[in-house]
């Protein structure tokens, strides 16, 4: 049964990429306004971050660019000197006016699509009122004051903000949330995403199926069935299938499934917005049959070493930031969007089942900001 799979995937690589258009190199994607020039940076912010965490585990990852960007670029004109430079170049905020941008991005992607941010502050620390309103405005962040002197009841509420904006779904890994040893300010993001369809898949169809963890590793999944006209590309460079799937809210799943034979990390390290954008304009539409596995990751990181690896490190010398928090949670089911509607086809189209290791991209369409970035290597798994 393994070497037919195995031979079913060469098979489909082949196809996918006879079928659809390959993606075209080299990629520029080029900059049209300073609202697209913020997307642009924090999804590369974003992926650096990704990349940093994805080197130390081989295990599923989910993880957002959007959130990490909102929340540093809330703190940035609170700034100064080397810590403010820093937080510049890696969001791209240098001699912009970070506010404004945000204010526009968070209009043109719509209400709290971006997630929520909350800014966790000592007593005493509080920013003056007008920076708190534009922390509300420009930024949807909400302010709370806590007494860092007891670290347990510190974590216990910013573990009751994050499962408030995540469904009760993320807990904070508590080892490895260090505040410092005088904590002055802790920026925490949340996202949580509920995938609807707009091409649904339909539950009575869905039925148990192997996925390739690994070489020696198989699990049996809910494995869910799609029959549409989706969108399709195959990057001959990197060996590598791109699947779109249309979400309500303007948003869309990329699904990144590489060849047989490689692995995720090869495809991580390749990773940016410009990247992910030349993957977008290859897309082209095509009737297919999807198969995709029901699954959950949540998933809560701790970033202050993976921004000090990006050089982003006074900031937290000076004790001005004490730590940063993502929490992101995505639910893909078989819940779709309000009048979705599935194709039918006299003969079936090919299918394609994404029944090994992959990558997936959650992105608002307008504006190209990438919402999630996640790896699922076992769908079994959180």
């Amino acid at each position: 049964m393994r070497s037919l799979v195995v031979v079913l995937s060469l098979v489909l690589a082949q196809s996918w990429s006879q079928s659809v258009d390959p993606v075209q190199y080299p990629v520029q994607d080029p900059v049209q306004d300073p609202v697209q020039d913020l997307v642009r940076r924090w999804s590369d912010l974003g992926l650096g971050l990704f990349r940093t965490m994805a080197s130390r585990s081989d295990q599923n990852l989910l993880f957002s660019p959007s959130g990490a960007g909102l929340s540093l670029s809330s703190v940035l004109e609170r700034s100064s000197g080397i810590g403010r430079d820093q937080l510049d170049r890696a969001l791209g905020a240098r001699g912009l006016q970070s506010s404004d941008l945000v204010s526009g991005l968070r209009a043109a992607v719509g209400g709290d699509t971006l997630g929520g941010v909350a800014w966790f502050v000592a007593q005493g620390a509080e920013p003056d009122d007008a920076y708190r309103k534009s922390l509300e405005q420009s930024f949807g962040a909400e302010l709370r004051t806590l007494d860092f002197g007891s670290v347990q009841d510190s974590v216990d509420s910013i573990q009751r903000w994050v499962l408030e904006q995540t469904r009760d779904r993320v807990q904070i890994h508590r080892p490895g949330l260090d505040l410092g040893p005088d904590p002055q300010l802790v920026l925490a993001s949340a996202l949580h995403i509920q995938a609807r369809f707009l091409v649904p898949f339909n539950a009575s169809q869905t039925v148990q199926e192997r996925f390739f963890v690994d070489r020696y590793h198989t699990v049996m999944v809910p494995m869910m069935l799609s029959s549409g006209r989706f969108f399709l590309a195959y990057d001959r460079v990197l060996r590598t299938g791109i699947l779109r799937l249309a979400l309500d809210g303007g948003l869309a799943l990329l699904v990144l499934l590489p060849d047989q034979n490689l692995h995720l990390s090869d495809l991580e390290d390749q990773l940016s917005h410009a990247q992910v954008q030349a993957w977008i304009r290859a897309l082209r539409k095509t009737r297919l049959e999807v198969q995709l596995p029901r699954f959950v990751l949540e998933h809560s990181a701790v970033l202050k070493r993976a921004l000090q690896q990006l050089q982003v490190t006074q900031v937290f010398d000076d004790n001005s930031l004490s730590q940063v928090l993502d929490a992101a949670a995505l639910v893909v089911d078989e819940t779709s969007a309000p009048g979705g509607v599935a194709s039918s086809f006299k003969t079936p189209p090919p299918r394609l089942t994404v029944n090994r290791p992959f990558l997936l991209v959650v992105y608002h369409e307008v504006t190209g900001t990438l919402q999630l970035i996640g790896r699922v290597v076992d769908p079994t798994q959180k």
